[in-house]
């Protein structure tokens, strides 16, 4: 019988799995072990948007950190930097930060539902049987961080919303944006 040599790069049923060296299981991405599409902010729509998140367990439990949701490997993957560390928290281990719906006016972005990944501004809130509901202009935002209106608005809950990151170059920036569309707001809201 010949010698068989595997000479693929195919799989060799006689070789060990390789162990992953300890110093690189620190850097490696943590995965949910449940389906990516049950965690509200794995989703290909909210890729590369800079948001914050509240840590609910692990080493950062109890901290609010800055996370992007970033693809490595083809999984999505919470990957936060903290001054020049960067690593991965696991998707069970975080929770959105929700706006106020009667104070937050910065920066939120929708993660669920049919608008997912759109950048909005609270123009104003009302209540609904007793529960917030937050008005919401639709903004587009350019790499830079300058933001237009769309001219679109939108009445959402604060749970299907998420406080977005802005630095504060980009708030001065956009500081009156919204100015308009307040005032029109708390007038019609006074009569």
């Amino acid at each position: 019988m010949p010698d068989f040599h595997y000479l693929t790069p195919a799989w060799n049923p006689s070789s060990r799995t390789p162990e992953m060296p300890s110093s690189q299981a620190h850097n490696t991405p943590a995965r949910s072990k449940e389906p990516e599409t049950l965690h509200p902010l794995l989703d290909q729509r909210l890729l590369d948007i800079k948001i914050k998140i509240l840590v609910t367990s692990g080493q950062h439990q109890g901290k609010e950190m800055v996370v992007s949701v970033v693809e490595v490997d083809g999984a999505l993957s919470i990957r936060f930097t903290h001054y020049k560390t960067s690593g991965f928290l696991s998707p069970d281990q975080i929770a959105p930060k929700r706006p106020n719906p009667t104070r937050d006016n910065g920066l939120l972005v929708v993660i669920e539902g049919d608008h997912l990944g759109q950048y909005v501004r609270r123009i104003h809130h009302r209540y609904v049987d007793g529960q917030p509901i937050i008005i919401l202009a639709v903004v587009n935002r350019t790499e830079d961080g300058h933001e237009t209106l769309s001219g679109d608005q939108l009445e959402l809950s604060p749970d299907v919303l998420c406080v977005a990151h802005e630095t504060k170059e980009e708030k001065a920036q956009n500081n009156g944006l919204m100015t308009d569309l307040r005032k029109n707001a708390s007038k019609i809201r006074a009569k």
